[in-house]
């Protein structure tokens, strides 16, 4: 399961859209508050991430993500439109699987996702559950 949070509909309808294509289920959240709530209830197997957020922003969910959910860190890709300035202060980086600048490259998103699905489930292949069913029963 893939964590969509970005606060435009028409851009998480567009990445439901792409993640369903390509047999990813996804679940929405529309700002920083709504996907800490998410986090906290669960693990994703990766999470697109737009920095620029009404309440909580994307800056926000990196820190609780760092602070709680640290082994989650390494399967987000964030998305941005957010200016160079805005970046220099994303100390972070390193620590997430991918940056994405928007207007973003659909086939680079849609690659970006799979590398962390497979991160996080690295011993499922082709041929197997996918990733996004293939549960423990202490999940």
């Amino acid at each position: 399961m893939v964590l969509l949070i970005d606060d435009d509909p028409a851009v998480r309808s567009l990445l439901a859209a792409v993640l369903t294509r390509d047999g990813i289920p996804s679940e929405p959240a529309q700002d920083g508050v709504e996907a800490i709530a998410r986090l906290r209830r669960r693990d994703y197997d990766a999470i697109v991430l737009d920095l620029m957020l009404p309440e909580m922003n994307g800056f926000d969910v990196l820190r609780f993500l760092k602070a709680e959910r640290a082994h989650l860190l390494s399967r987000v890709v964030v998305i941005t439109a957010a200016s160079e300035s805005t970046l220099r202060h994303f100390h972070d980086r390193a620590l997430v699987h991918a940056l994405l600048r928007k207007p973003f490259d659909i086939a680079e998103l849609s690659a970006a996702v799979r590398a962390c699905i497979k991160r996080a489930r690295p011993a499922s292949s082709a041929g197997e559950t996918p990733p996004s069913t293939a549960r423990s029963p202490f999940h």
